[in-house]
């Protein structure tokens, strides 16, 4: 990926399919807490938030 990544997007399935357009990135972030290192963590997060 060309883009600058920030270090706690690195490994991001997320940031890696939105880049700088994923809906929880902000430039200079120190924490994310919906960070997905896979698909399966991200189908996991998908179904939590459906099932609110």
């Amino acid at each position: 990926m060309a883009e600058d990544i920030n270090e706690i997007c690195k490994d991001c399935v997320k940031f890696e399919k939105f880049g700088k357009k994923c809906h929880v990135h902000w430039e200079d972030k120190k924490v994310c807490t919906v960070k997905a290192k896979n698909e399966e963590e991200w189908q996991e997060q998908a179904r939590m938030l459906n099932t609110r």
